[in-house]
C-alpha cells in the first residue's frame, strides 16, 4: 500500500516541478508584424509595417497633467523649479531638466523650452513610449525624441522621418503649404494619416527647409552677400525670429 501511495505522489508531483514558472506582470504576444507588450501599469503598442513605425502611448494621463505631473507646454513660465530637477548644458547654455521638461532662467521665473537637440539625460519620464527604428531604440515623449545610448543615457535627437505617432502635445499648430496640411510641433512637421477610425501623424521632411531650435555643435559661421550663415553637415542655416523666439532655418543657394 505504501508503494502505491508513493507512486501516485511521484506521478502528480513531477509534472508540477517540470513546469516553467511564468511571471504574469508582463505579457508579450506576437501576431504577424505587430508586437504588443503589456507591462503591469500601461500598454505600449509599436506597429511596424513595411515603411511605418507607429508609436502608441496609452491614454492614462488626461486633463491638465496629460503628459505627466510635471509637464508644461513650451513657453510656459514656472515660478519655481520642480524639486527633482537637474542641470545640464547644451552649447554652454544651462538647462534645468525634470520629468521630460526643460527650463531656462528668465528673470525671476523659469521658461519652458523645447528639448534641445544633443542634450543627454540619465532619466526619462515613466510614461515614455519606446520603439525600434533602423536598429536603434528610441523614446517618444511630448513631441520630443530620444535615442538610447549606453550606460542608461538618453540623447535628444531629431524626429526620424516616417515615424507615426498617435497624438501630439499642446501647442501643435496647423499650417498650409503648397496646398498640403501639416501639423507643426517643436519644429517637426507631421501629416495626418487615417488609420481605421482614428487619425495618426507621420513625421515628414520640412517642406520649406529644416528648422533647428539650436545650432548644432561643430557648425561654422560663413559669410555670403554680407549675411552670416551657419554651415553644418553640408547644410546652411540662418537665424530668424519665429513666434518670438530665434530659430535657425535652412536656406538654399
Amino acid at each position: 500500500m505504501k508503494k502505491i501511495i508513493i507512486g501516485l505522489l511521484i506521478c502528480f508531483t513531477l509534472p508540477i516541478y517540470g513546469q516553467r514558472r511564468v511571471h504574469r506582470s508582463t505579457v508579450v504576444r506576437s501576431h504577424k508584424n505587430r508586437v504588443v507588450v503589456t507591462p503591469p501599469r500601461r500598454t505600449v503598442i509599436v506597429h511596424q509595417p513595411t515603411r511605418r513605425v507607429v508609436v502608441t502611448r496609452p491614454p492614462i494621463y488626461r486633463g491638465a497633467s496629460f503628459w505627466g505631473p510635471y509637464w508644461y507646454p513650451v513657453g510656459f513660465y514656472a515660478p519655481m523649479l520642480p524639486p527633482a530637477h537637474v542641470t545640464i548644458y547644451v552649447n554652454s547654455t544651462p538647462y534645468y531638466y525634470a520629468e521630460g521638461v526643460y527650463y531656462v532662467k528668465s528673470g525671476d521665473k523659469y521658461k519652458v523650452e523645447p528639448a534641445p537637440i544633443g542634450a543627454v539625460v540619465s532619466k526619462l519620464p515613466e510614461n515614455c513610449s519606446t520603439f525600434e527604428y533602423q536598429g536603434s531604440t528610441y523614446f517618444y515623449y511630448a513631441g520630443s525624441y530620444y535615442l538610447k545610448l549606453k550606460k542608461k543615457k538618453y540623447k535628444v535627437v531629431k524626429a526620424p522621418i516616417g515615424v507615426m505617432v498617435t497624438e501630439l502635445p499642446e501647442g501643435t499648430k496647423v499650417v498650409k503649404q503648397n496646398g498640403m496640411t501639416y501639423y507643426v510641433c517643436l519644429g517637426v512637421y507631421y501629416q495626418p494619416e487615417p488609420v481605421g477610425e482614428q487619425v495618426h501623424y507621420v513625421v515628414v521632411p520640412n517642406p520649406t527647409g529644416e528648422i533647428l531650435m539650436q545650432i548644432p555643435e561643430g557648425a561654422v559661421v560663413v559669410k555670403k552677400d554680407g549675411d552670416s550663415y551657419y554651415r553644418h553637415d553640408g547644410k546652411y542655416y540662418k537665424g530668424v525670429v519665429q513666434d518670438g523666439n530665434i530659430v535657425y532655418k535652412q536656406v538654399f543657394f
